[in-house]
């Protein structure tokens, strides 16, 4: 997050931590500041934000966590789900081979 700031001009005051993004939405929502939101979290219909989509270098680190149950990993199918997420994940990222 930093870096996207610096990059556009800017060094982010932090006054607020909230590890929901509902929670985040409304600190945004009720004019608390401005956060960096994924694409695929939610924003429910009352939080009355706007989406902007970010443009230039460089773009903020995504991180995607897959999980299994327990137990679970060694199984054939559910072993090759992880596997296919790396595959892409490593040629979308940078110096990460």
């Amino acid at each position: 997050m930093h870096a996207a700031c610096s990059a556009a001009g800017f060094s982010p005051r932090v006054a607020h931590h909230a590890k929901e993004w509902v929670a985040v939405t409304a600190l945004v929502a009720r004019g608390f500041g401005v956060c960096l939101l994924p694409r695929l979290a939610p924003v429910p219909p009352e939080h009355a934000v706007r989406r902007l989509p970010l443009a230039g270098a460089p773009a903020p680190p995504q991180r995607l966590v897959a999980c299994v149950r327990r137990g679970s990993g060694g199984r054939p199918a559910v072993a090759r789900g992880p596997e296919a997420l790396h595959r892409p994940a490593r040629e979308m990222s940078p110096g990460t081979g």
